[in-house]
C-alpha cells in the first residue's frame, strides 16, 4: 500500500506482543514510523511484580535512612523506611534494644509494650491509638507488621515517649536520637541519678545527681567523672568532679558553686552535716 507521500506503509508483526509499522521509502530504505500497539498486560504484570517483590524500605527510602543514638549509628537487619504519612518506621526490637528498653508482645491483641525505667509506651498494630505512662494519645500513622513478622513502629513517637529527644537531618536522611539527655550513665553506681520523666519535669532539670558519702566514694568519683565528661568534655568533667569530692567529711561545708557550660547551668552544693552532695544540671537555656 502506498501512502500519499509516495512511501509504502507495511505492517510487520514482530512477535505476539508487538505490532510495529515501518515506512519504506521509494529506494527501499526502512524508517521507523510509529509504535502502534503494546499490550497493556505487559506493563501491568511488570508493575505488580515490582510492587510485591520490593520491600517497603527499598520503595520508600532511597538513599538509605540511618539512625543514631547519642552520636553512634545503630544498624538493623530491616532497613528503616518512610511511610505514606511521612513517618520514619523502624523495627520495634531494633529501637528498643538501642534505647536499653524492655519489649513485650501480645499476639492476641497485637499490642507492643516498651518499658524503660519509669516510662512505658503501648502501641497496637494497625491503630493510631497508643498510651504513654497510662495516658491516651493519638499518632498520625499506625504500626505495621511486615513479613515474616517484624513489627515496624514510628520511631519519633516511641523514642519521645521513652524520654528521648528526636531530630531529623533531611540532608543526611538521618534520625538523631538523644538518649538520657546525652549523658552516658553508669550501668551500676552508688550515686542516685534521676532524669525527670516525660511530662513530670516541673523544675526544668536535665539531670539530678546525689553523691552519697556513706557509700564507696572512689567508685562514685569515677562514675561522676565519666557521666559529666560524656556530656561536657573531659576538662569540665574533671573540674566539677574534683570540686564535688573536695568534701571529705560529712561535717565539711561545700559552698554552692555554679558552672555555665554549653548553655547549661550546673549547680553543686552540700551543707555541713549533710552526708550527700548535690549535683543539679538544668536544661539548656534555663
Amino acid at each position: 500500500m502506498r501512502a500519499s507521500n509516495g512511501k509504502r506503509n507495511i505492517g510487520i508483526k514482530c512477535n505476539k506482543w508487538y505490532n510495529v509499522r515501518y515506512l519504506l521509502g521509494a529506494d527501499g530504505s526502512k524508517m521507523m514510523g510509529e509504535w502502534r500497539t503494546v499490550k497493556k498486560s505487559v506493563f501491568l504484570f511488570a508493575a505488580l511484580l515490582w510492587l510485591f517483590t520490593t520491600p517497603p524500605a527499598a520503595q520508600a527510602a532511597y538513599p538509605e535512612i540511618t539512625v543514631t543514638v547519642n552520636g553512634s549509628r545503630i544498624a538493623s537487619d530491616v532497613k528503616p523506611y518512610i511511610d505514606s504519612n511521612d513517618r520514619t518506621m523502624v523495627p520495634i526490637r531494633f529501637i528498643a534494644e538501642a534505647l536499653g528498653s524492655e519489649v513485650g508482645w501480645d499476639q492476641e491483641t497485637r499490642e507492643v509494650t516498651v518499658k524503660r525505667r519509669e516510662n512505658a509506651v503501648c502501641l497496637w498494630a494497625g491503630k493510631q491509638y497508643y498510651t504513654v505512662n497510662g495516658k491516651s494519645k493519638t499518632m498520625d500513622t499506625v504500626p505495621v507488621i511486615l513479613p515474616p513478622g517484624r513489627t515496624m513502629v514510628p520511631v519519633r513517637f516511641v523514642a519521645e515517649a521513652l524520654g528521648c529527644t528526636v531530630n531529623w537531618d533531611s540532608a543526611a536522611r538521618t534520625v538523631i536520637i538523644v538518649l538520657d539527655n546525652g549523658y552516658v550513665l553508669p550501668e551500676e553506681t552508688d550515686m542516685q541519678i534521676e532524669i525527670p520523666a516525660v511530662g513530670k519535669n516541673f523544675n526544668d532539670v536535665d539531670i539530678d545527681i546525689l553523691v552519697l558519702m556513706y557509700k564507696d566514694m572512689n567508685s562514685q568519683e569515677n562514675d561522676l567523672y565519666a557521666l559529666l565528661a560524656s556530656k561536657f568534655g573531659a576538662t569540665s568533667g574533671r573540674e566539677i568532679t574534683d570540686y564535688v569530692f573536695s568534701k571529705k567529711d560529712s561535717f565539711d561545708d561545700l559552698p554552692e558553686k555554679f558552672w555555665q557550660i554549653n548553655n547549661q547551668k550546673i549547680r553543686v552544693c552540700s551543707l555541713s552535716g549533710q552526708a550527700w552532695i548535690y549535683i543539679l544540671i538544668y536544661l539548656p537555656g534555663v
